[in-house]
């Protein structure tokens, strides 16, 4: 083995060079960019995951409040058609609200996720 070359047990504790993995690991080799599934960060498929799940969770509860609660009228506006009750007119409270942005901002970060995976671009390693 002394006479072989670099093997992995020799490349231990060499830097990689930024952008390659091991071959042993199923990697690269050098000179070849690594496709976007190999250096696709984490954070990133973490938001489109979660952002999928409030996405289809708040358009579901979206529907219940328009065709069961009738909370919000098919147009998405509040329904403040219910009598005052003590001389009080209904508001949406936070959850209705919340629901609101859940509906609002959950696709903007699934697209943006999405777009950001499959621009092409590589992310800046030393920014």
């Amino acid at each position: 083995m002394a006479g072989q070359g670099a093997g992995p047990a020799q490349r231990v504790g060499q830097p990689v060079p930024a952008g390659h993995l091991p071959d042993e690991a199923g990697g690269v080799g050098a000179g070849q960019v690594p496709r976007p599934h190999q250096w696709h960060p984490w954070g990133m498929r973490l938001a489109k995951w979660v952002g999928g799940a409030v996405w289809a969770g708040s358009w579901y509860l979206m529907y219940l409040e328009i065709t069961r609660w009738h909370h919000v009228k098919p147009s998405l506006a509040f329904n403040s058609d219910f009598e005052p009750i003590n001389g009080m007119r209904p508001r949406p409270g936070l959850p209705l609200i919340s629901l609101y942005v859940a509906c609002a901002v959950s696709p903007l970060v699934v697209i943006a996720a999405l777009v950001r995976q499959f621009s092409g671009g590589r992310p800046n390693a030393g920014s």
